[in-house]
């Protein structure tokens, strides 16, 4: 359990590390019109938010199965 958190929060780290990093590309590219660079940056936090919202759902269903998980084991302690 602890693996697939430790896991999950790395992943989080990686996935804003590369999003502020293509925003910084964005934002340096001068001869882009104004207009397209609002365009990348709106795709880009779209994406962003996306995969957000994919991780919140991994952590959800992380906690259900920590949870599942404790009910088992006081299932198992109070049948001994």
């Amino acid at each position: 359990m602890k693996a697939m958190e430790a896991e999950l929060e790395k992943e989080k780290k990686m996935i804003k590390k590369k999003f502020d990093s293509e925003k910084q590309k964005i934002m340096l590219q001068t001869e882009m019109a104004e207009e397209d660079k609002k365009r990348l940056m709106d795709e880009l936090s779209k994406k962003e938010e996306a995969q957000q919202k994919e991780k919140n759902k991994k952590s959800k269903l992380l906690k259900k199965i920590k949870g599942m998980e404790e009910k088992l084991l006081h299932g198992s302690e109070a049948m001994e």
